[in-house]
């Protein structure tokens, strides 16, 4: 393959595709030669991980004393699922069911470190003062945030469903059609 000079890249479509696939092509007999993929890769935290970075930090996570930390870390262990998904429609699956289960905000599990000394303690009040007038504003704002992240949810797994079964209706309306033109997918052009 390498000792050609010319090459046909010829992208794959899909709806709602992460990671690309090009087959490569050679541009006089159109033979594939190859395929072009894109090496799966997710994001966390803003940073890209591969598979085997993500069950290094599985790992760590379990080795870590402090269990609500490890849990807390062990909990985007979820995203693990994607990279060994053995297509796009199981992908998109464990997507949006990862997405469904990370609909709502709060603040109610987030740890602070102790205060110390008599400034700690003195910005500890103030916290509290502070997060006692902040509360409810908060709480309502979460609320209708919670509510928008579990419609955008909804309407995007609605959207994805809809899309598959169209996708069906078309091929098997073109496998109807192929099969009452007797399998001549040219559509006759030779009469």
């Amino acid at each position: 393959m390498l000792g050609k000079k010319a090459y046909f890249i010829r992208e794959r479509v899909g709806f709602l595709k992460l990671v690309d696939a090009d087959d490569i092509l050679d541009p006089q007999t159109q033979s594939q030669l190859g395929i072009a993929k894109e090496k799966a890769s997710v994001l966390v935290g803003g940073q890209a991980f591969s598979a085997e970075a993500l069950r290094a930090l599985q790992d760590d996570a379990a080795a870590i004393a402090d269990a609500d930390l490890a849990e807390r870390i062990a909990g985007e262990s979820a995203i693990l699922g994607l990279c060994g998904a053995r297509d796009e429609a199981a992908y998109q699956d464990r997507l949006l069911e990862i997405f469904g289960n990370r609909t709502q905000i709060g603040f109610e599990r987030m740890r602070r470190p102790p205060a110390k000394g008599p400034k700690g303690r003195l910005l500890e009040a103030l916290r509290r003062v502070l997060w006692s007038l902040m509360r409810w504003p908060h709480d309502w704002a979460a609320f209708q945030q919670n509510a928008v992240n579990e419609q955008a949810i909804k309407a995007l797994v609605l959207e994805v469903r809809l899309r598959r079964r169209e996708g069906e209706a078309l091929r098997a309306r073109l496998e109807a059609l192929e099969r009452a033109a007797g399998g001549d997918v040219a559509g006759g052009a030779e009469s």
